[in-house]
This record gives C-alpha cells, structure tokens and sequence, in this order.
C-alpha cells in the first residue's frame, strides 16, 4: 500500500495509527490527508517568508557558502542594516 501511495511505510503505519479508523484505508483518503499536511507546511514557509522579505534579499546577495557561513552572515546584516531577522533556525529551515 505504501508503493502505491508513493510514501514511506512508516509514514502509513503512522498515520493509521493517528486516524484510529475501523474501516478499510482508502489510498485517495491518505493522498487527501498527505496534500493538506503538505498545504499547511507550504503556507506557513511562504508567510515567514514573506515576513522578512527585505532580510531574504540581502541575504541572498551577501551568503556565500564557500567563504561567509549562515550565522556570520546574519550577524553583519543584524549590524549593518536596520532590517528585521528571523532566528537562525528559521534561516536553516529554508
């Protein structure tokens, strides 16, 4: 079932688990759920997204991976603009 639904076979046994339904699961009724957990995950990332706009521009411009790493990256634009910054965690969850 779980090569059908093109998912993990731990994410089925979960997800039966925290439905508790006594009926047969419907592959379409998985999919459903699995688009809506998707949906929801893909509004929030968009809102703090757009939240720090501004922070995201400048830095795109200014990280480079092979010589600036994240959190010194943050730390000159915290200083050298007077911008609003997600936590660092955030800024890696992206």
């Amino acid at each position: 079932m779980a090569k059908d639904l093109e998912i993990c076979h731990s994410s089925l046994i979960k997800e039966i688990r925290k439905t508790q339904v006594n009926m047969i699961m419907v592959p379409s009724l998985l999919r459903k759920n699995m688009t809506l957990e998707f949906a929801k995950n893909h509004f929030k990332l968009k809102s703090k997204i757009y939240k720090f706009q501004d922070f995201e521009e400048k830095f795109l411009k200014i990280y480079n991976a092979k010589e600036i790493p994240v959190e010194r990256t943050v730390e000159f634009i915290k200083r050298n603009y007077n911008i609003k910054c997600p936590s660092i965690k955030t800024i890696y969850n992206w």
